[in-house]
C-alpha cells in the first residue's frame, strides 16, 4: 500500500468537503508540528502547499475515525525513510491508539502499533539511564500527590495486575544489590540512620511476628543475614566503642568492645560494668590506670 498516497487522499478529501456543524470533527495538523522543521518531511508533503506549522493551510478538520486512521498511516509513511520522523509519529500514534475505541476493543492495528512502539523504544533507550532518574516532584505536586497516595497500597493505587508487575520489576532491580547500589551511598547512610533510631512498639512487633509466622527464608536471604551478622563491625546495633579492661585475677589488660568481651570471655553482664552498676563480670573490670598498654582483641 502507498501510505503517503492514502494519507494525502484523506487530507484532500477533508479539505474540499463541507461539514455540518452537528458532525463531530477534530483538528489535525497536516504536517505535524513536531516534525515540521524536518526538510525531508516538508519535501514529501510539498504538493499540499503548507506555508508554516501554525498557518491555516496546515490544519484540517477530520472525523474521529479519519483522525485515528491518519495517525496509524503516518508512522508507515516514514518507516525506513526517516528515523526521526518515524519515531515521533510512532509516539503520536501510540498515544492516540491507547485512548481509542479500537484500542479498548483490542484491534489488530492497535496490537501491531503497540508491539512496534515497544521495539522502537527498547532500541532507543538501550544503555541509557531511566528518563525519571534525577527528576523530583515540585512542592505543588507533593502537596497534591502525597495526601492522595498516603497510606495506600500498590494495589489501591495501580490495580492488582499492574501492582504485581511493578513489584516484580522492583524485586528484579534490587536482587543481589546492596542498599548503597540501590539508593546511593548518601541516601543509604541516611536510611540506615533512620532505621536504627526508629521506635518499634509492641503492637508493631506483634504484627511483624504474625506476618512472618510460617514463612520460610530463601537460601539467598539466609546467606545475606548470616553475612550481616558475622560482620559485627558494620552492625549498627553493636557498640563499637573500645574500652580498657583488666582481669582481677591474672592482671591481664586488654582493649576491646563490650561485644568482644561477651564473645570471647562470655561476659554477658559486661555492659553493667561499663555503666558502673557492678564492679566486674567473669573477673573482668574496667581498668582506669594508664600505666601499661593492653593488648587489643581483634575478632576479624
Amino acid at each position: 500500500m502507498d501510505y503517503l498516497r492514502r494519507y494525502v487522499d484523506i487530507v484532500e478529501n477533508a479539505r474540499n468537503r463541507q461539514v455540518d456543524m452537528d458532525v463531530y470533527t477534530e483538528k489535525h495538523h497536516i504536517i505535524p508540528k513536531s516534525i515540521f522543521e524536518n526538510d525531508f518531511v516538508r519535501s514529501m508533503f510539498a504538493a499540499l502547499g503548507v506555508a508554516s506549522k501554525y498557518s491555516k493551510t496546515n490544519t484540517v478538520r477530520l472525523t474521529a475515525r479519519e483522525h485515528y486512521v491518519v495517525h496509524v498511516l503516518l508512522p508507515r509513511v516514514f518507516r525506513n525513510k526517516n528515523k526521526d520522523a518515524y519515531l515521533k509519529m510512532l509516539h503520536a500514534s501510540h498515544f492516540m491508539s491507547s485512548r481509542s475505541t479500537a484500542a479498548r476493543k483490542g484491534s489488530r492495528v492497535y496490537a501491531t502499533l503497540k508491539a512496534e512502539f515497544s521495539v522502537a523504544m527498547s532500541d532507543k533507550m538501550r544503555g541509557l539511564p531511566s528518563r525519571a532518574k534525577g527528576s523530583k516532584w515540585t512542592e505543588e505536586r507533593k502537596r497534591i500527590g502525597n495526601p492522595a497516595l498516603r497510606g495506600k497500597t500498590y494495589e489501591q493505587i495501580h490495580g492488582k495486575e499492574k501492582a504485581e508487575r511493578l513489584k516484580q520489576a522492583r524485586s528484579r532491580f534490587r536482587q543481589d544489590k546492596s542498599l548503597d547500589q540501590i539508593c546511593g551511598t548518601k541516601k543509604a547512610e541516611e536510611t540506615r540512620c533512620k532505621l536504627s533510631q526508629r521506635f518499634i512498639s509492641d503492637e508493631w512487633r506483634q504484627k511483624i511476628s504474625k506476618s512472618r509466622t510460617g514463612q520460610k527464608l530463601s537460601q539467598s536471604a539466609k546467606k545475606k543475614i548470616s553475612a550481616f551478622m558475622r560482620d559485627d563491625k558494620r552492625n549498627p546495633h553493636i557498640d563499637q566503642e573500645i574500652f580498657r579492661f583488666i582481669n582481677l585475677k591474672t592482671m591481664q589488660v586488654i582493649e576491646a568492645r563490650k561485644y568482644d568481651m561477651k564473645k570471647k570471655f562470655n561476659c554477658t553482664t559486661i555492659h553493667r560494668v561499663v555503666d558502673g552498676r557492678i564492679k566486674s563480670s567473669k573477673g573482668w573490670a574496667l581498668d582506669n590506670s594508664q600505666q601499661m598498654d593492653g593488648e587489643t582483641i581483634n575478632e576479624d
